[in-house]
């Protein structure tokens, strides 16, 4: 059987939809996993009651370690030839695990990606701008993946070989931890599937809900550093200098973050110091995977910080004066 993994902490509004889409699943030899990462709600109950009527789903109770410790724990559980992940507000579709399944088969592919139908407050769309299918080697799906072409850092909407996980693990105490792996996952296949094909439904919540909190931007931070630093390591050009063009995009997101919350800018010091002392800086090819505005603020952020600075203060204030 093959598994799929899902987290559940506090989540009992929608865990019962995201059982059920396991349960009208096409493919029959999948096992879910559920790890309950301490929830405080009743989602541990839910979960109880579907596993007394499904030998197919088994159910772990932890403590509230994060996301992170809990997909580990459910890595360790499991066993087949595959596995996958999903959120417990999320749901995957009847046919998905039929068509990854085939895919990997066909092409003889480590992993198999799908687009994702997202919803959020304002509506709802495909989450990847990817081609109808892509069949890729390492090189090749590692240059989409730096620019979010065809997928992106999250590790749900994907089916992977279980063999991939014997020595990589999420980085515990880390948030976003997905996007702490996924490059390592890719990295490590030579073959990888995409289809634009959404089988996969999320639910993502309004932006400003989203952790903003210094810990947040310091693990944005050091995920971004290690992977140019991987990237720099074991890949020829172009995909170092897409690497660190991705790095100066974070990186400016977090010295924005930083001087509008009014932290302490040396807690990034490390990181500025890597951007500017890369023989890439000097480059300006780089510049050519930003958007125009992160054009502009990566140059000012390089040569002229006082600049930024004053912008993201005048910005600020402008926002809060605004009826």
């Amino acid at each position: 059987m093959k598994p799929l993994i899902s987290l559940v902490y506090n989540s009992d509004d929608f865990l019962l939809r995201s059982i059920e889409a396991f349960q009208n699943l096409l493919y029959s030899k999948m096992k879910l996993i559920l790890v309950d990462d301490g929830s405080t709600d009743s989602s541990l109950s839910i979960c109880k009651q579907f596993a007394k009527k499904d030998s197919r789903i088994k159910v772990f109770h932890k403590n509230n370690e994060g996301a992170a410790s809990a997909r580990n724990y459910g890595i360790e559980h499991s066993s087949g030839k595959y596995i996958a992940f999903c959120d417990s507000d999320d749901y995957y579709g009847p046919t998905a695990f039929d068509i990854m399944k085939n895919l990997a088969e066909e092409n003889n592919a480590d992993i198999v990606c799908c687009d994702a139908r997202v919803k959020n407050i304002r509506n709802t769309r495909c989450f990847h701008k990817g081609p109808e299918l892509a069949v890729c080697d390492n090189v090749e799906w590692m240059a989409l993946f730096l620019r979010n072409q065809g997928t992106s850092s999250n590790v749900w909407g994907r089916l992977y070989k279980r063999t991939l996980f014997d020595s990589i693990r999420f980085p515990e105490g880390r948030v976003y931890e997905d996007v702490a792996v996924s490059y390592l996952l890719f990295a490590a296949v030579q073959r990888t599937v995409f289809t634009n094909k959404p089988l996969y439904n999320g639910r993502r919540p309004d932006p400003i809900q989203t952790r903003q909190d210094e810990q947040a931007r310091q693990d944005e931070l050091k995920t971004a550093l290690d992977r140019y630093d991987y990237v720099a390591k074991h890949y020829c050009d172009p995909l170092p200098e897409i690497a660190y063009s991705e790095l100066m995009f974070d990186l400016v997101h977090v010295y924005e973050c930083y001087v509008k919350c009014h932290y302490d800018l040396s807690h990034i010091k490390d990181g500025l110091h890597v951007a500017e002392i890369s023989h890439l800086a000097k480059r300006m090819s780089w510049l050519r995977y930003l958007p125009l505005r992160k054009r502009v603020e990566a140059i000012l952020l390089l040569h002229a910080r006082s600049m930024i600075n004053l912008i993201v203060v005048c910005v600020s204030k402008l926002k809060e004066v605004r009826p």
